[in-house]
């Protein structure tokens, strides 16, 4: 086992398609039942704790995450982790507080499996004016959407940034900022677990309002 995938296996165990034209449309709306909801401004859901690759804590506005790892993605999940199934709808806000521009933050899901064989994906933005759709699978990544820029990313330090995935089987709709910038198929279906991520050392992002919400099933 490599010394990156002995990392991410050690770190989730403790805790390509073309961008659309960006129109403002959202799947998900009024009325979709919400399975998780959580403003991550009170401790409930999450560890404040200070671990090999994050350091979390709360904050006024939100839940701070730090990558603090020589050279792997801080991947959080929650407490309790709640297995979603493949047709939800996960919306968080990220405020990228310090640290590299190059670096992706954002929102990890379907993640399942065990140390040895954990998958899961991530939707995540940088500072440089970037969305990307990562897959971590069979020790490697793989990018159904490869980093894409957008116009529709805030670039500026602690500027709000809302990142959506709507997952349906294997099939992912990402949005940025409430317009949608790209589909993709993953490896494998979307159920499973999910979480916060932060890409670089020295990169502290601060999360706000994470939501789940089950879609309607296509007509």
């Amino acid at each position: 086992m490599s010394r990156l995938v002995l990392t991410l296996a050690l770190a989730l165990a403790a805790t390509a398609c073309a961008p659309k034209t960006e129109s403002r449309i959202v799947i998900g709306g009024p009325g979709s039942r919400v399975l998780f909801d959580d403003d991550l401004h009170t401790a409930r859901n999450w560890s404040a704790s200070t671990g090999t690759t994050c350091k979390t804590g709360y904050a006024a506005g939100g839940f701070v995450v730090e990558n603090i790892a020589p050279a792997a993605p801080c991947l959080l999940g929650p407490v309790r982790p709640e297995v979603f199934p493949a047709r939800v709808r996960i919306e968080v806000t990220a405020r990228l507080r310090k640290g590299s521009r190059e670096g992706a933050f954002g929102v990890m899901f379907a993640s399942r499996g065990g140390a040895d064989n954990r998958t899961f994906a991530t939707l995540g933005l940088t500072a440089n004016g970037t969305y990307r759709v990562a897959s971590w699978s069979g020790g490697k990544w793989s990018y159904p959407v490869p980093p894409t820029a957008s116009p529709s990313v805030r670039t500026d330090h602690g500027t709000p940034n809302t990142l959506a995935v709507e997952l349906r089987d294997r099939s992912v709709v990402a949005y940025v900022n409430g317009r949608p910038v790209a589909t993709a198929d993953l490896p494998d279906e979307a159920r499973g677990t999910l979480g916060l991520f932060v890409d670089q050392r020295g990169m502290e992002v601060l999360f706000s309002n994470l939501r789940v919400s089950e879609l309607p099933p296509i007509r």
